[in-house]
């Protein structure tokens, strides 16, 4: 699929396997990754790389390349240690990111524009964006996309009451699934939620929630908003940090993953439990940099996509027996689109069926039958 790339100035400091690491990392001008407590690549960048995504599909981390209000997206491929530009510049303030690996759109909010957009990653497309929505009041930062079925998530914010909500990749049924708290600490601060994250494996979504500038709670609800829960509460002092604060949230097959920084002290990758609070692990990063983006592996198309055909369809999707016998299923619904001559739910009908008493049918280009 990617015939051309655009290879970046960019210089491989450490090569392990492409296949080992659980997360990456986004510092300074680095993108690094981890399997465990090890480190196992490094890449340096000349610019800053800011908030990262991961694209299973072609093994690639998906990344804001920023400028002041003028980014653009770019792509990491993992094999083969080269860069790609997705998205060029043009007066954007890109936030969030997230990539659905079932459609491989590229999902971002400008907060300049007050917009959600999207963009393909086909090298014949236009390298422009793609607008879903555009809020009229609140700005939408933090966003997550919910493959199976065919949502994205955002948080806005610059409210009384910040919320969360989600819209269908095709702009309809935008909805408010939760309002979330807002707090002020002082005149200096304005606290927000921040940093989504959709568990396919469990349904849910994930999000934090200062309490104040040093301590953060952990929520998850249902993907309707129903059941939130305070999974975690992390009191950054109980780390004898000084100042400290954390800025970014993500979510394994097993675990959550939390990003901390303080401005005297290495950074800190938090491991922690999706449900019940039992405690956390370290992954210590040895770093003095403010860390701007996480994200973690996972293979939600190879692993997820018959989940997420069986939870669309009462009859479960079994590639021996296709659900839509002559026609082609469409996305996210339990719906086919029967080729010319057949009809039913599942287009297993043909229209000659019975049609003609004492003669032949046939069917037209049009799929319609005609006795002889």
């Amino acid at each position: 699929m990617y015939k051309f790339l655009i290879v970046l100035q960019l210089f491989v400091l450490y090569v392990g396997i492409s296949q080992s690491w659980d997360i990456a990392v986004t510092h300074e001008k680095l993108l690094e990754f981890y399997t465990n407590e090890v480190k196992t690549k490094t890449i340096a960048f000349n610019t800053y790389p800011r908030s990262i995504a991961y694209n299973e599909v072609h093994e690639m981390i998906l990344y804001v390349d920023k400028e002041t209000n003028n980014d653009a997206i770019c792509g990491y491929s993992i094999p083969f240690n080269t860069c790609q530009f997705f998205l060029d510049r043009n007066g954007r303030n890109i936030h969030g990111l997230a990539f659905d690996p079932i459609t491989e759109f590229v999902f971002f909010t400008d907060v300049n524009e007050r917009s959600i957009n999207w963009i393909t990653l086909e090298p014949e497309s236009s390298k422009n964006a793609n607008l879903l929505i555009k809020l009229d009041d609140g700005i939408p930062t933090d966003i997550a996309v919910d493959s199976c079925n065919g949502y994205v998530y955002w948080i806005t914010t610059n409210l009384p009451t910040p919320k969360l909500e989600r819209i269908r990749y095709n702009g309809s049924g935008r909805e408010v699934i939760l309002d979330l708290n807002a707090l002020y600490t002082n005149s200096y601060y304005k606290l927000e939620p921040h940093s989504l994250a959709i568990d396919q494996i469990t349904r849910k979504i994930y999000w934090m929630e200062p309490r104040n500038t040093s301590m953060y709670t952990i929520y998850y609800a249902d993907l309707n908003g129903d059941n939130k829960i305070a999974t975690t509460v992390i009191n950054l002092f109980n780390y004898k940090f000084t100042n400290p604060t954390t800025n970014t949230l993500a979510v394994s097959a097993s675990a959550l993953f939390m990003s901390t920084w303080c401005s005297d002290c290495d950074r800190t990758i938090l491991k922690l439990a999706k449900t019940e609070y039992t405690g956390e692990s370290y992954i210590p990063m040895h770093v003095t940099n403010q860390i701007f983006s996480l994200v973690a592996k996972n293979k939600i198309r190879i692993h997820y996509i018959r989940y997420c055909e069986a939870l669309h369809c009462t009859e479960p999707y079994n590639a021996a027996d296709p659900y839509c016998v002559h026609g082609e299923k469409v996305f996210m619904q339990c719906l086919c689109k029967c080729k010319p001559g057949y009809i039913g739910k599942r287009c297993d009908v043909s229209v000659c069926s019975s049609y003609c008493f004492h003669g032949r049918c046939s069917v037209n280009d049009d799929g319609v039958p005609k006795c002889r």
